[in-house]
């Protein structure tokens, strides 16, 4: 199991480089960051970006319903014009991340997104998520290019949230 990279680390600022070739080397990292994801409990993880696990790949795994998925060297294609802070109906879900322990807040994602990536197999494929999903993967791409949730936040004008023990 990897262990979680938390700010400053500046390896979270920085951007991933892209994986020339899905071999056996990145099939032992998706499987270990998907073992890492799974086992996340307190909080449960939604998605892990390589970056927050040390790696400077351009990777992430994510919860797609009840699988996790891999996603190597992906490149958003399309997104919706609308956007909300609306993770599920008729409820404002809290944006938090593994690499901020503790910190939440409200985030401006787009509601549909359509990527292109490389599966673990090594094929193309071009693929077209909506929420809870799309907001994931919006959140796990920034990662990839060196951004965290808290500066889309501070751009937008958002409220950050803290949680502590008993309150």
């Amino acid at each position: 199991m990897f262990k979680i990279v938390t700010v400053p680390s500046p390896i979270l600022r920085e951007p991933a480089k892209p994986v020339d070739e899905v071999d056996d080397k990145i099939k032992k990292i998706v499987t270990e960051m998907v073992e890492t994801l799974e086992k996340l409990d307190n909080p449960k993880g939604v998605g892990l970006a390589a970056n927050q696990v040390g790696l400077k790949q351009t990777i992430f795994v994510f919860r797609n319903q009840d699988v996790i998925e891999p996603v190597i060297n992906p490149t958003l294609l399309w997104h919706s014009t609308k956007q909300t802070l609306d993770v599920r109906k008729n409820s404002t879900m809290l944006e938090g991340c593994l690499s901020v322990p503790f910190y939440y807040g409200t985030v401006k994602r787009y509601e549909k997104i359509r990527i292109s990536y490389f599966t673990l197999e090594g094929k193309r494929i071009e693929k077209e998520f909506k929420m809870p999903e799309s907001i994931i993967i919006q959140h796990e791409m920034d990662h990839l290019s060196g951004k965290l949730f808290i500066d889309l936040l501070l751009k937008q004008k958002g409220r950050l949230y803290k949680v502590e023990k008993g309150k």
